[in-house]
């Protein structure tokens, strides 16, 4: 008779490193929420990108081609897009010749401005914007209630607040989720 093999014991890495940066520097809770955080966002960058791959979008192209959709114009100056994106200008211009080269964006001079080029979404990129929502790309939060995405959402709002986030000065102190503050 064979020896039995003892079961892996399943471990939480991120609580097992704060406890020993705990240990070793003090913190360990600041220490779990940032390695919390950034596994989180490998977990939601991965199943993003498997849900755009199809597509041919990846984060960077899927921002943009969706900020477009919600624009009221369906277009805007690649500056503007920058900022709203957190994206660099230059990643801008690579994003935009990428979204041309798939037929979900066209340049187009900006009226206001004759040197300046607006993003425009074409009618495929609107297409895709539906057909990728539909699809519901951040699907990862499908086990969690609406009560733990509410939590997770205003957690992240404070921290972002406190670095300075300019998306976030408006709603300082806030305790209004991004629904409720849509409703308002």
């Amino acid at each position: 008779m064979m020896p039995r093999m003892p079961k892996p014991e399943l471990r939480d890495v991120v609580a097992a490193g704060a406890r020993d940066f705990d240990e070793r520097w003090g913190d360990g809770l600041s220490a779990a929420v940032v390695a919390s955080i950034a596994r989180a966002h490998q977990i939601v960058q991965a199943d993003v990108a498997r849900r755009l791959a199809p597509f041919k979008l990846n984060t960077s192209l899927w921002a943009v081609l969706t900020l477009l959709s919600f624009s009221k114009s369906g277009e805007l100056p690649l500056g503007r897009i920058a900022s709203r994106t957190m994206l660099h200008p230059a990643t801008i211009t690579n994003t935009i010749d990428r979204l041309e080269r798939l037929g979900f964006v066209k340049r187009v001079s900006d009226p206001s401005d004759g040197r300046g080029k607006l993003a425009r979404i074409t009618p495929q990129g609107r297409a895709v914007v539906e057909e990728v929502g539909r699809a519901s790309p951040l699907s990862v939060f499908d086990q969690l209630t609406e009560q733990q995405l509410d939590l997770i959402f205003r957690s992240l709002s404070y921290v972002r607040a406190a670095a300075g986030d300019s998306a976030e000065r408006r709603f300082r102190g806030s305790n209004a989720s991004p629904r409720a503050r849509a409703t308002d």
